[in-house]
């Protein structure tokens, strides 16, 4: 399946319960951040691999204007650097 047209995706079911830990990619992380529903931020809140959750930041690329990035607020504070300059 290609994501390149994310927007012409039928409605997929996204839920955190659909993958398993530390088994997300870039096509994945695009789909979510673009779909409205939280889902990215309950994600990483989950997180307690450091990998995981500097993968899934390095990967959100551009963000749309709608996007709701209170959920990074918290890993400001994040005990590891990398994931706190990802954060910011």
């Amino acid at each position: 399946m290609s994501f390149n047209n994310i927007e012409k995706l039928p409605n997929l079911a996204l839920s955190v319960n659909n993958f398993p830990n530390n088994f997300y990619s870039k096509e994945y992380i695009t789909v979510l951040k673009n779909s409205e529903n939280g889902e990215l931020g309950a994600i990483l809140s989950k997180q307690q691999d450091n990998k995981t959750i500097i993968f899934i930041l390095e990967n959100l690329g551009h963000l749309p204007k709608n996007f709701d990035g209170s959920f990074l607020k918290p890993l400001l504070n994040h005990e590891y650097s990398k994931i706190r300059l990802l954060a910011a």
